[in-house]
């Protein structure tokens, strides 16, 4: 049995006597729940008797405690529900209950077993009971339920009422009382980085006794006939496994027609999203713009209709609205075609979920507008696209010829420098008016050196206030590419998670920066990264800190050891002492490692975050290169400018007790973190701070593969724009 509960807090109880069905179950089960109830997910805890266990979040979360203890509450955000899931798997045995990891496809059959019966017009704080047969199923010795006990499930539309109903008959396992709780959805504000709103509940599919004359069973027909049928050409394979499974949620019934045709505010709000595509730099021809235009146009000019040309529209519509959710949920380009060496998973686990929850807001502008990154950088940056266009619409900029290197009050020919301010101006960089120079037209005065020097700040040169071959070289690249920068960055964050956490630390390779975040603020500082050769570049990955050594030796790897260090040994028999270097056994292997102390190159102390790449974070004894404008030097490891800084805000410690430990401590002392933290290594190369956009340096040449993908999202279709222009006309009318 399970019984659902919305109380007037907010929150939705879901009570079953259920426990082998793993805790990824009773997560989607409370999902489910707060979906129907119409309130976001926050957190999902597992009560079993006096002990509460939260369903841990965000990269490397892990459930804590046993049977006797509190696991810490961790929050569940929205749409990363099924990321937070692959997590689970660090449940102790101590727990009576065994986390297992069920494929996509049981999710729904989960929340059937529940007996979960989602309704349309359900009172506050009514109890909603279902039954399901109390059979036995076989179980391991861990009391699990085997993936091959077979669930029955029986769905059906109810088109008398509001909203939709599930009866289901699935064997079951008896077991102790389980309590779930989905509490109102809640993020701590990060800089940036913007809480999802709940979703406002309200819609359903319309019931009536016909839709445009014709009775709705035979659209439903008509329906379940196109998606049985085979894909149309337009839309592509994954998209079209999306579309079915809208319709399955919601029994086939037409999704965006009434009884006198269109729902015009919900048809609408999708069409101006879709409108809106090119200020993502979405590309337009990903959608079946053409196909969708004419039979909206059908359905919206003809009086006489039948069930197969409503179901045609309202399949493309659904199409046209799961590929735009699909896009902004994970992005249009795989990056692992582009070899953007991005090992952070594109999470689309939460798609179908997604779609259907928006689907159900009563606002589904809001709704379709909250499945962007909510971060104001990616806002930002869709603004800066936006200028850009207009740039690049006006004709773009002219080139700066090549010329000898200028230092500030040398003389160049009067075309040059004039080039040169008309270059500038045109990105912002000086005054609007064309004003001349006030040291005479042919002079590199100190103004035009300003205006470089703020120009080289912004483009990832290093700042010397002199026009050489490096700066008239990033002058010259054309707005066009540009502007497709912009629209590869905005890509790159659709990559990225959709929550990164409440604690988290974020490194950018082209920008030499890394930001911690809370609730409390920003830590900042400049980092050092990979050099750009082969073997030494910093990947793009994520992973979760754990530990910080303070003193450390730094083992030196074996690549290093053979092709660095080993032939400055034989060329000098007093390197190894000079360096503090000596010889350890690691599995029989004869290893070189430099002591802990002031001259150790990983200074004192490192921050553990395990990954495959062996990439940590650490101090550094050359603190002179942090004064460097493009910072490249280290092995694939990342220098820190503020170890001391970053090693309080990840214990807790106080500034004393930090530097004791760094000057004073046990050599290669462990400190386990008092909460794991994210730690994401990202790779932006446009980007907004204090206001200003900025382009990083491309250090590792990953830009031109994916802005060239890009770039097609700028330049849409002569068909394409015909059919844009035909769905504003529509939406206008």
């Amino acid at each position: 049995m399970a019984r659902v509960r919305l109380d007037g807090g907010g929150v939705v109880t879901v009570e079953t006597d259920i426990t082998d069905i793993g805790t990824e179950s009773y997560t989607v089960i409370a999902q489910t729940a707060a979906e129907t109830m119409g309130v976001g997910l926050d957190r999902v805890v597992v009560k079993l008797g006096d002990s509460d266990f939260p369903a841990s979040a965000g990269s490397g979360g892990q459930w804590g405690g046993s049977l006797s203890g509190v696991a810490p509450s961790v929050a569940l955000r929205g749409l990363q529900i099924s990321e937070c899931l692959a997590h689970l798997e660090n449940l102790p045995i101590t727990v009576a209950l065994r986390v297992v990891a069920r494929r996509r496809t049981e999710r729904r059959q989960i929340a059937h077993r529940a007996g979960v019966l989602p309704s349309g017009d359900q009172p506050t704080s009514s109890w909603h009971t279902s039954r399901t047969q109390q059979q036995e199923s076989p179980s391991s010795a861990r009391g699990v339920i085997r993936e091959q006990e077979q669930v029955v499930v029986q769905q059906r539309v109810n088109q008398q009422q509001t909203g939709w109903t599930r009866a289901v008959s699935p064997p079951v396992r008896r077991g102790v009382p389980v309590l779930l709780c989905a509490v109102g959805l809640t993020v701590a504000g990060c800089k940036g980085r913007r809480s999802d709103t709940s979703l406002t509940p309200g819609w359903s599919p319309e019931s009536g006794d016909v839709v445009m004359k014709v009775p709705p069973s035979a659209v439903v027909t008509a329906i379940e006939a196109q998606l049985a049928s085979g894909r149309p050409p337009a839309i592509p394979v994954d998209r079209w496994k999306h579309v079915r499974r809208v319709y399955t949620e919601y029994g086939n019934v037409p999704l965006w027609l009434e009884k006198d045709g269109f729902h015009q505010a919900r048809s609408k709000a999708l069409l101006r999203a879709v409108l809106d595509a090119n200020t993502d730099a979405l590309r337009l021809d990903a959608y079946p713009l053409d196909d969708l235009v004419a039979a909206v146009g059908i359905v919206r000019d003809s009086k006489t209709l039948t069930a197969d040309q409503l179901a045609t529209a309202d399949v493309l519509l659904t199409s046209a609205y799961v590929g735009l959710a699909e896009d902004l949920l994970t992005g249009q380009v795989n990056p692992k075609a582009l070899a953007q060496d991005w090992h952070i998973a594109v999470n689309r686990e939460p798609i179908d979920s997604a779609v259907a929850r928006s689907l159900r807001d009563a606002h589904l502008d809001s709704a379709i507008a909250r499945m962007r990154p909510r971060d104001a950088d990616y806002d930002a940056l869709r603004r800066a696209l936006v200028h850009f266009r207009g740039i690049v619409t006006a004709g773009g900029w002219s080139t700066v010829a090549e010329g000898k290197a200028l230092k500030p009050g040398q003389a160049d020919t009067p075309v040059r420098m004039a080039a040169l301010r008309g270059r500038l101006r045109v990105e912002g960089f000086g005054a609007q008016t064309g004003a001349t120079a006030s040291s005479g037209p042919g002079i590199y005065d100190a103004g035009l050196a300003g205006l470089v020097a703020e120009f080289q700040a912004r483009h990832g040169i290093v700042v010397d206030s002199m026009l050489g071959a490096k700066t008239v070289k990033a002058l010259n690249v054309p707005a066009q590419y540009r502007l497709a920068q912009i629209a590869a960055n905005l890509e790159r964050y659709r990559w990225m998670p959709r929550s990164l956490g409440e604690r988290y630390i974020i490194v950018n390779v082209p920008a030499f920066r890394l930001e911690a975040h809370d609730s409390t603020g920003t830590l900042e500082m400049k980092v050092i990264v990979g050099q750009e050769f082969e073997g030494r570049k910093t990947p793009v990955f994520a992973d979760v800190m754990e530990t910080v050594v303070f003193r450390p030796y730094w083992n030196i790897t074996p690549d290093i050891q053979k092709q660095e260090i080993a032939p400055k040994i034989a060329d000098d028999q007093n390197y190894m002492a000079a360096n503090d270097l000596e010889y350890f056994e690691d599995g029989g292997e004869t290893r070189i490692r430099q002591k802990p102390g002031s001259q150790n190159s990983l200074g004192l102390v490192k921050f553990l975050f395990p990954n495959s790449f062996n990439i940590y974070l650490h101090d550094t004894p050359e603190d002179e290169l942090f004064d460097k404008d493009v910072r490249a030097f280290s092995h694939g490891c990342i220098r820190l400018e503020k170890p001391e800084e970053l090693a309080q805000w990840v214990l807790g410690w106080d500034g004393g007790r930090i530097n004791a430990a760094m000057q004073s401590g046990k050599d290669n002392q462990s400190e386990k973190l008092p909460r794991k933290i994210p730690v994401y290594i990202v790779y932006a190369t446009a980007y907004e701070r204090d206001g200003q956009l900025y382009f990083g340096n491309d250090l590792y040449g990953r830009d031109d593969a994916l802005v060239s993908a890009m770039s097609q999202s700028l330049a849409p279709t002569a068909e394409a724009l015909r059919s844009l222009n035909a769905l504003r006309k529509m939406v206008d009318d």
